[in-house]
């Protein structure tokens, strides 16, 4: 069992996610009808084991997110200032909740993540058996350029890493460069330097050396760009002699720990970050494995269970991200894990409780939310509806987002679209790699058809 977790769920990614975060973090967005911190709740409390997770967010959010996690045992929401880092927001958590007060290690996790329990574990095992600061977990590929990191790495441990971006902004003559301190090439000679791993923000770190490099630094610093690469390049500066490095460190530190009551504080310290590159995700087969072979083996049965697959591992950086996973969620909940009886499997989407469907409506790989209205003869295919969003009759809407309370009118043609929430797209619209929010088309909050039911009167279609 591990016992303690943080899971930052603070940001909106405004830039990136405009229209569709406006007033939410991005850890409640909506993925298969359920806010995605959900996911990573489900994976880190109820399949990995963890006993006390903290989820930590501003005043802004804090109603969204307490919402979202109401339903979660051992879990809590803390509220720290918008001002703060995710460093300092993380030593808030560790200080002031009393479960995670006693723990020796703790994982630390974006709330734009989802990930399957298989790679979460793999990460815990890997900080134990190497008895370093911090373990990171990283894969393969980048979501675009801006996320885009150069690490270099000794084996398996991080020596720097710094984003793409922070090096294109040093850059003088116009090609970003990073240096390697001679210390470094005389104690770790063959050095490979990485292009193609993504940071994926999710760490466990001995809480002695967290704090300590949180001390250091400040609260106002970033996990990511400063705690990580600075306890890297800590393990590279100390004398060799010194280092005590494997499973036998980590079994020392825990001694010592035991002997000071529990508290931490233990004379020997691990160093160092590890990074450890997340597993491909195994191809989706057409049925489950456990429809394919009567009885199949426990494995397979976990993997089918999981609603993103054991080994997932993603990070929602953007709009084409995020609608990316919605598919996968949906592709899974057609093919294997069992859902609750609030949402409907129809056709390839995910219809949410309350939903009206009208005639002749056709759904590919689509997510409908809570109480939303489709009219009839619509066709949606690779988007998502949120909660109380309409779509009159006669619509085509193609890779695109509906946000709440939105209003797609009649015989409206949307592909790669944004709809902010309440925003009103008019009748006869032609829309293509657009967002809109609320008053961007005046919205007409008096037309004489607003009362009319969008559907049409021969009433919705059955959903069974």
């Amino acid at each position: 069992m591990f016992h303690g977790c943080v899971i930052l769920a603070g940001t909106s990614g405004e830039s990136r996610f405009f229209p569709i975060t406006e007033g939410l973090p991005k850890a409640v967005l909506p993925v298969g009808n359920r806010p995605l911190v959900t996911y990573l709740l489900r994976t880190l409390l109820v399949k990995c084991g963890v006993a006390r997770c903290v989820v930590v967010t501003t005043s802004r959010y804090e109603r969204a997110v307490r919402g979202a996690v109401a339903d979660f045992r051992n879990a809590d929401v803390a509220v720290v200032d918008e001002m703060v880092g995710s460093a300092g927001a993380v030593r808030e958590a560790l200080s002031n909740d009393e479960g995670l007060r006693q723990c020796r290690e703790v994982l630390v996790v974006s709330g734009e993540c989802c990930l399957g329990f298989r790679s979460v574990l793999r990460l815990v095992e890997t900080h134990r058996l190497q008895g370093v600061d911090c373990t990171m977990l990283v894969r393969r590929g980048t979501d675009d350029a801006e996320d885009s990191e150069v690490m270099v790495l000794s084996g398996d441990r991080v020596a720097d890493k710094v984003s793409a971006m922070e090096l294109d902004d040093d850059a003088e003559d116009g090609e970003g460069r990073i240096r390697v301190a001679k210390a470094l090439l005389r104690r770790s000679p063959r050095l490979v330097v990485r292009t193609d791993l993504l940071d994926v923000h999710a760490y466990v770190f001995s809480k002695e050396a967290l704090l300590g490099a949180i001390e250091n630094g400040g609260p106002s610093q970033s996990l990511r760009a400063d705690v990580v690469p600075g306890l890297a390049t800590a393990y590279f500066r100390a004398p060799p002699e010194d280092l005590v490095e494997g499973y036998d460190l980590y079994e020392r530190m825990m001694a010592d720990d035991d002997d000071d009551g529990g508290g931490g504080g233990g004379s020997i310290r691990p160093r160092g970050v590890v990074a450890v590159v997340a597993k491909e995700p195994r191809q989706q087969q057409q049925q489950p494995r456990a429809q394919q072979r009567e009885g199949g083996d426990a494995e397979e049965k976990e993997e089918d269970d999981d609603p993103v697959g054991a080994e997932f591992v993603a990070r929602i950086r953007s709009i084409g991200a995020y609608a990316q996973l919605c598919r996968h969620v949906v592709a899974r909940a057609n093919l294997t894990f069992p859902l609750d009886g609030k949402i409907l499997k129809r056709d390839g989407a995910l219809v949410g409780p309350d939903a009206r469907l009208g005639e002749k409506v056709t759904l590919k790989n689509t997510t409908i939310g809570a109480r939303a209205v489709i009219g009839t003869r619509c066709k949606i295919n690779n988007s998502v509806v949120f909660d109380d969003a309409v779509i009159e009759e006669g619509c085509v809407v193609q890779n695109s987002i509906v946000c709440k309370r939105a209003t797609v009118k009649t015989k409206s043609n949307l592909n790669e679209v944004q709809v902010g929430e309440a925003a009103v797209v008019p009748a006869n619209s032609q829309l293509k790699q657009e967002a809109f929010t609320a008053g961007s088309f005046g919205d007409d909050d008096d037309d004489d058809d607003d009362d009319e039911d969008p559907i049409s009167s021969s009433g919705p279609a059955s959903l069974g």
